[in-house]
């Protein structure tokens, strides 16, 4: 597996969120010291193409948290998103 992707892999694998929600994470809502990954957003394809949702399946106001396995703590250092970071 290209080294680009490992980090996304591990987070999907350490937290279960759900895919649309895995990739469409950034740095901004990971946490390292506390291992804490907020889901705060969601990517969905309709039609061939992907855009951001600014709230994830479950509609919990600011979202929700999952906890990142202590095994998962080095994944920010080699996070590479491929999309540009948004806010909402």
């Amino acid at each position: 597996m290209p080294d680009r992707y490992r980090a996304v892999v591990a987070v999907a694998a350490g937290t279960g969120q759900r895919w649309g929600e895995t990739i469409a994470d950034r740095l901004d809502v990971l946490d390292l010291d506390n291992r804490v990954v907020r889901v705060v957003r969601t990517i969905i394809e309709v039609g061939g193409h992907t855009s951001y949702k600014p709230f994830p399946k479950t509609k919990v106001s600011g979202g929700r948290s999952r906890s990142l396995p202590g095994w998962c703590r080095s994944c920010g250092s080699t996070w590479r998103p491929t999309r540009p970071t948004t806010t909402g």
